[in-house]
């Protein structure tokens, strides 16, 4: 599906576009926003420099990616990296354009965690989803290529068309607000994922046998499941932080000065997401190599307990074991107090031996 929005700077006098538009926004301070019928009339419109272009390709067909490369003189291997849609982050500079990579993340209303292992771009941990975005950024253009119908792309249409006064600035601005928007999603995403490693934490460290509080083997997957998805998110922050720095650097020369220093925002922003990544990864590693060293040390509490109980045991056995060969020469098996007396150096020698391993903390 293929969505053309057209600003032009010009006024309202030249929104009409010789029929071929439909209003679907209101004039503000010179600039009219509308919503393109025809896209091959886009060419004829990129004639104009007064006019802004923005294109929403959801689930794009062939024909549809052939028209937009026709159109706006696209790279075929830029084309060919948005048709794929299984591309990394990146920038990539070509005549005339850039091609930049992006991932959105959405998360499902009402979902809960599952133990079911999850699917391409899904996170595993919280009910999340990474979408990967192509950004085709002109001097006069931006399209966005992605798969699944994004509810945010609505609210980014609808936010250019209530500020429409800044889009003098430029392209820049688009881009800039729908980067920024990207962003911002993943703060209260990664929020969830802190929220829950803190309760994770309290479930591992806080186990108490009496009051039926006890880590279970669940709470050790879940563990690596946020795990996984903290790697997941920062393999698609940290190269999104590089792109980004490529425009606040001013090294892609498409953007005006001013509107530069917007992207520097949007960098902080990504340097935050990562840096807290790296914080509560390095977190959930210490937590489980804890986790694992309490495990290891009850073990060891629960092998010197049996070793004792088996140090007790072994003296009366060995015992019992001496006075049952039936040899036929055994003076004791003829004494009148033999028997009793076996039984007190039995139980003697478990006694000793108990309070002995009692003393050293064993039992």
């Amino acid at each position: 599906m293929l969505r053309t929005l057209v600003w032009d700077a010009a006024g309202p006098q030249k929104a009409g576009m010789a029929g071929n538009g439909q209003a679907a926004g209101t004039v503000d301070a010179g600039v009219s926003c509308q919503e393109l019928d025809d896209p091959k009339r886009i060419s004829d419109l990129l004639a104009t420099p007064d006019r802004l272009l923005w294109l929403d390709l959801t689930a794009p067909s062939p024909d549809e990616l052939r028209l937009i490369a026709e159109e706006f003189s696209l790279h075929p291997l830029a084309v060919e990296d948005a048709a794929k849609q299984s591309q990394r982050p990146k920038i990539e500079q070509y005549d005339g354009f850039y091609l930049m990579v992006v991932f959105a993340i959405t998360q499902a209303q009402g979902a809960t965690t599952t133990d079911s292992p999850a699917t391409a771009g899904q996170l595993a941990g919280v009910s999340v989803t990474l979408h990967e975005i192509d950004l085709f950024i002109g001097e006069r253009y931006l399209i966005s290529v992605h798969e699944a119908g994004l509810p945010f792309f609505e609210q980014m249409a609808d936010r250019w068309r209530q500020n429409q006064r800044v889009l003098n600035e430029g392209i820049g601005v688009l881009v800039y607000t729908m980067l920024d928007g990207i962003v911002d999603a993943y703060f209260p995403i990664l929020d969830d994922i802190v929220d829950r490693i803190e309760d994770l934490e309290e479930a591992l460290f806080t186990s108490d046998e009496e009051q039926g509080k006890i880590a279970q083997p669940s709470d050790v997957r879940n563990l690596f499941r946020l795990k996984k998805d903290l790697i997941q998110m920062r393999r698609v922050i940290a190269p999104e932080r590089d792109a980004l720095l490529v425009l606040t650097r001013q090294e892609a020369h498409l953007f005006d000065r001013r509107v530069t220093l917007y992207f520097q925002d949007v960098y902080d922003h990504v340097v935050r997401l990562t840096d807290t990544i790296d914080v509560y990864q390095d977190l959930l590693t210490n937590a489980l190599d804890s986790y694992l060293a309490i495990v290891s040390n009850n073990l060891n509490q629960v092998m010197k307990t049996l070793t004792a109980l088996t140090v007790i045991l072994m003296v009366p056995t060995l015992i019992a074991g001496v006075y049952g060969m039936n040899f036929e020469h055994m003076p004791e098996l003829r004494w009148v107090y033999g028997y009793p007396l076996t039984l007190g150096v039995m139980a003697a020698s478990a006694i000793l031996l108990f309070l002995v391993f009692r003393r050293k903390g064993w039992i």
